[in-house]
Formats: structure tokens, C-alpha cells, sequence
């Protein structure tokens, strides 16, 4: 836990200094928030549920009132249009955000706004666990930047250990490798994270993706009964703190 708050609070050369080798990024990994997080499920006639194989999508945005966070609550405002789809998501948005803000504030992270959620619903078949990286671009003094993911039936998957990569250039993507990166090393290990929970985790390096399809319940068979998944990604850049700033030996 100390040790995912500190990546959150330093930059993205102090993750890639931790394990003291060029070819390997130190997976900061992912907890779950203290109190469940209920996550509503799209049933039947509820304006996010699927009506064919494809998902229903919504994002909003979220900044600070103009005087900044000592003016109030920030404001999670919708980018689409249909108003019955925004009504219905709008509440666990909010209760998202109030959340995370609350936690980040308890770690002494500071949250770089505006700040974006994703909010969808899948069919069961659909739902993609291809791993990758939420940022993986290596801007050595930028803020790590901080993720959270709520869900319903698994949250996601995160890896944990060391990720073999190339050397990180300045400016370029972080090229990873599968598998044992074909050194012959132990290969990443990966931690299922319950369902109704919120999952926060490092914005950048942290190898994640969707539950294992087989770890899902089987779609039904009856087109017309669509099971979805609802899922939640709230999105947020982070300010590095000056003591982790100062400390970080990372390439620049």
C-alpha cells in the first residue's frame, strides 16, 4: 500500500529508478478502497443497457469550480447528449469522484485537473482483457497520474513483480515485453480485483486489463437478456509533492 501512495506522489523517473535496472519497470500495483463501491447493473430497460453486442459509452469530464478545490466539489459534467443515458449515470459518477477525491486527499496526493470517467456498459462476450498500459509514455518529470476502476462481476486485472521493457527513452512510449521478456525470468503475475470495489492504481507503467473471460459468467443465450458489464474508469493526472520530486533518480 506505502508503496503504490509513494508512486502516486513522484514522478514517472522515480517508478522507473525503483528497480534499479534499465530493462525492468517495478509494477506499483493496485488496492481496493475500504467500503464497497455498488455498482449498478444495466438491467432491462435501463437506458444504458445494451440493446445489440455493442456498448453503450458515455465520459465526462470533471474540473474544479474557478477558485479551485478550496471553492467546493468539482463538477462531473457529461460530454454526450442523451439525457436519459446521463441522468442514469450521473449519481454513481458523482459518488465516484467524491471518492477518489477524498482518498487522494487522505494520501496527500494532489489530483491535476480537469480529470476525466469513462463510463460503459458490455455484453459479457465483449468485454476485452488485452493488457496494456493507461500511460506509457515516459516523461521523466511528469506525475505518475492516478487511475480508478469500479466495475460489476470482477474489476480488473493488475499485474504484479517486475515488467521486463526496453530502457526508457525521454519522450518515447515504454516498450514492454511478454511473457519472461525472453530473458528467462519469472513472468508477471496478475491479481483479480473484485467487483464493487474501488480499484485505484498508477496511471502510468501499471500493467492492467479486463477479467480473463473465463473468470466471467456466460453470456446467456437469449439475445434479447443481454448481460453487461458496468464499468467505471475515472482518469486523473497527478502533481509530483517536492520531497518526492527531489528524490527522484531516474534518466532526464
Amino acid at each position: 500500500m506505502s508503496g503504490l501512495v509513494d508512486a502516486l506522489r513522484g514522478t514517472k523517473a522515480d517508478l522507473v529508478a525503483r528497480s534499479g535496472r534499465p530493462d525492468r519497470l517495478t509494477q506499483p500495483g493496485g488496492c481496493c478502497l475500504a467500503e464497497p463501491f455498488p455498482v449498478p447493473l444495466a438491467d432491462p430497460g435501463s437506458p444504458a443497457h445494451p440493446r445489440t453486442d455493442e456498448a453503450v459509452h458515455e465520459t465526462f469530464v470533471v474540473d474544479w469550480p474557478i477558485g479551485g478545490p478550496a471553492d467546493g466539489t468539482p463538477a462531473a459534467v457529461a460530454m454526450g447528449s442523451d439525457r436519459a443515458l446521463v441522468e442514469w449515470w450521473q449519481p454513481t459518477v458523482d459518488a465516484l469522484v467524491e471518492r477518489v477525491i477524498a482518498e487522494a486527499g487522505r494520501w496527500g496526493i494532489e489530483l491535476d485537473s480537469p480529470f476525466y470517467v469513462s463510463v460503459s456498459t458490455t455484453p459479457l462476450g465483449q468485454v476485452i482483457d488485452e493488457p496494456h498500459l493507461d500511460d506509457d509514455r515516459f516523461e521523466p518529470r511528469a506525475g505518475v497520474g492516478l487511475v480508478a476502476i469500479a466495475a460489476t462481476h470482477l474489476g480488473p486485472r493488475l499485474a504484479m513483480g517486475e515488467l521486463p521493457i526496453s530502457p526508457p527513452t525521454p519522450g518515447l512510449p515504454v516498450e514492454r515485453f511478454d511473457g519472461d521478456g525472453g530473458g528467462g525470468d519469472d513472468p508477471v503475475t496478475w491479481w483479480q480485483a473484485p467487483a464493487d470495489r474501488v480499484v485505484v492504481l498508477a496511471r502510468f507503467g501499471q500493467l492492467h486489463s479486463g477479467p480473463a473471460p473465463g473468470d466471467l459468467p456466460a453470456p446467456p443465450p437469449d439475445p434479447d437478456r443481454i448481460q453487461a458489464r458496468t464499468l467505471l474508469v475515472l482518469r486523473a493526472g497527478t502533481v509530483p509533492t517536492a520531497d518526492q520530486a527531489r528524490v527522484g533518480s531516474g534518466p532526464t
